[in-house]
């Protein structure tokens, strides 16, 4: 589904446009949920927009505290964290120590913010998604995999 409610096709290379093509047509009701659901979130987000001028406030002071607090508790050098506005991306951490952190996860329960924030500062240990990387996570976070459950099941709506 396209952000402006059109959808778009992507055929694999392999496969054929009227497979694709069926495929639209026996998805026709899903489309037509997904559809009803992305214009319902954006009436939404027009009614929250004073609201989420505030969370976002909010989430500058509370989320970078955490953020510090869980950084110093696991001995994790950070040279700093930013609170963004990202569409697609929960957090990130740079090569140069930096945290960045998506303000909606204020909206969020705490286990599941703590475990992005988490993820991201193991991520000054192992950066990348290895096996060691899991490791490191599962030290501080041994709750990781229900955030993550959470995270697939409602992420998208906060977004």
């Amino acid at each position: 589904m396209a952000s402006d409610g059109g959808l778009r096709l992507t055929v694999p290379t392999r496969a054929s446009v009227k497979g694709g093509l069926e495929f639209v047509e026996r998805q026709r009701e899903w489309i037509a949920r997904e559809r009803a659901r992305i214009a319902e979130r954006a009436a939404e987000r027009g009614d929250q927009a004073e609201n989420d001028a505030r969370l976002k406030a909010i989430a500058e002071t509370q989320l970078a505290d955490r953020c510090r607090e869980l950084a110093d508790k696991h001995a994790v050098p950070i040279t700093g964290v930013q609170i963004r506005d990202q569409r697609s991306r929960w957090g990130s951490c740079s090569a140069r120590g930096a945290i960045s952190l998506n303000w909606r996860l204020i909206r969020m329960p705490g286990y599941v913010s703590d475990y992005v924030i988490l993820h991201e500062l193991m991520h000054r240990r192992q950066p990348n998604h290895s096996a060691r990387f899991w490791t490191e996570v599962g030290k501080v976070c041994p709750e990781w995999r229900d955030a993550e459950r959470w995270l697939r099941k409602n992420g998208r709506d906060y977004l």
